[in-house]
């Protein structure tokens, strides 16, 4: 299903096994070239630390709040083709670009990350993305070392730095120069790095990123991050401020709309949600209401009581008379239909089996 302001969806998920086939050096080449879907359109690929920050950034590039990302810990070590944007003809896939989403690696993880690089042709852009707030640890150092290890890259790399809401605003521009002296040593031809957050009241950073994609994928920034409901136009004199910011994510999901418009547009569109919701609260009530009522009225004989019903009926019928001797005492057994005949010593006769009781 599609979803966001530019349609994304997700297009293929590798499986939770293939690193460590990958890691145990037994699949062959067929085996490797088909392990991943190979799609025609031009794809750029996340990659991070665990933690970074990555998946909040995608969703924040997209502008899909509830899109299903990678998780190391919650999934897996996997790799998601996400499809931005609606091919030709209109409203069928595949997509105009694909942003690849990969788990964030670690000390023993990153195997899958250096295979994808590897055997993708149509990849051309790679956005490593450092914690600003940390800075470089030794596995991105160790992941910078194996793209620089690489003959022919055919992709470009951006680094990205994350989480700038944690850093002071003056502080800013020196870490991310620190940060890109250290990259300039292994990667020599990588560009200043994009300072970036995701918190709505501090976005820092999300344009840039959609301009490098566009540059990347070789489409007008235009046609690339065509929203579905047409471009949005806002004034360059205008400083960003938060408030902009909420009315242009009101304004992307219903074309341009006034300011008075579009607020009032969404108070309705929150309205009818909770009514949404509570009708359907009410339906399940009335349906399981009914439930109850249909099965009571088909089985209407609980369990504990047929239980108690199917032991008295197991035993023996109480309502029998108690045989008793010649001398009128009782002998402690129930009479029975088998011994209604006596032979003229007084000793009962069985009926039907031929012998005496």
């Amino acid at each position: 299903m599609t979803g966001g302001q530019f349609y994304t969806v997700l297009m293929q998920q590798t499986n939770k096994r293939l690193p460590r086939r990958l890691a145990a050096g037994k699949m062959k080449e067929k085996q490797k070239a088909k392990c991943i879907k190979h799609y025609r359109q031009k794809e750029v690929l996340f990659i991070g630390y665990a933690g970074c920050g990555k998946s909040a950034l995608i969703k924040a590039v997209v502008h899909h709040h509830s899109l299903i990302t990678c998780s190391l810990h919650r999934n897996g070590e996997i790799v998601m083709i996400l499809g931005v944007g609606k091919g030709k003809p209109l409203g069928s896939y595949p997509a105009k670009f694909n942003i690849v989403d990969s788990a964030g690696y670690n000390e023993e993880h990153g195997i899958l990350v250096k295979f994808f690089m590897e055997n993708r042709a149509h990849l051309r852009k790679v956005f490593l993305l450092v914690d600003a707030s940390k800075g470089l640890n030794e596995c991105d150092h160790s992941m910078i070392q194996s793209i620089a290890d690489r003959k022919s890259a055919r992709f470009a790399i951006q680094p990205i730095l994350t989480k700038a809401d944690l850093i002071e605003p003056e502080a800013r521009g020196g870490i991310s120069q620190q940060i890109y002296e250290v990259i300039q040593k292994t990667l020599p031809w990588a560009p200043p790095p994009i300072m970036t957050c995701t918190r709505k009241d501090q976005i820092i950073g999300i344009e840039e990123i959609r301009r490098s994609i566009a540059q990347a994928v070789d489409m007008p920034y235009e046609e690339a991050w065509k929203s579905r409901n047409g471009p949005t136009t806002k004034p360059a004199d205008v400083p960003e401020t938060p408030e902009s910011v909420a009315l242009d994510d009101v304004t992307n999901r219903r074309g341009s709309l006034t300011a008075e418009d579009a607020l009032r547009t969404d108070s309705a569109e929150r309205t009818e949600h909770a009514n949404t919701a509570k009708r359907t609260e009410r339906t399940e009530r009335t349906y399981t209401a009914k439930r109850t009522e249909r099965t009571e009225r088909t089985y209407p004989t609980k369990r504990s009581e047929r239980t108690d019903s199917s032991r008295s009926s197991s035993r023996r019928d109480s309502s029998r008379p108690v045989r008793r001797a010649d001398n009128g005492e009782s002998t402690g057994r129930r009479d029975s239909s088998r011994f209604d005949e006596r032979s003229s010593s007084g000793r009962p006769v069985t009926r039907g089996f031929g012998l005496a009781a």
